[in-house]
């Protein structure tokens, strides 16, 4: 399974992180994976090919700056 580094523990084990909890590490909204017939798996490969909003939106602050100084 190729979803091996989503867990987290827990004092009785190891449990692993649902997609919506993926989702929201992300920082997309719990309603991104509602696509009727799709695996789990296919949401962590979706998940784990997608770039974390924070993460977009402080990329393209930093190119507003620098084309502002330009």
């Amino acid at each position: 399974d190729g979803a091996q580094g989503q867990a987290v523990g827990l004092p009785y084990g190891i449990r692993r992180l649902t997609p919506i909890e993926c989702s929201r590490l992300q920082g997309l909204p719990d309603s991104w994976l509602d696509i009727e017939g799709l695996s789990d798996s296919a949401k962590y490969r979706m998940l784990g090919n997608a770039v974390a909003v924070p993460v977009a939106e402080w990329i393209g602050q930093c190119i507003a700056a620098v084309s502002r100084d330009a």
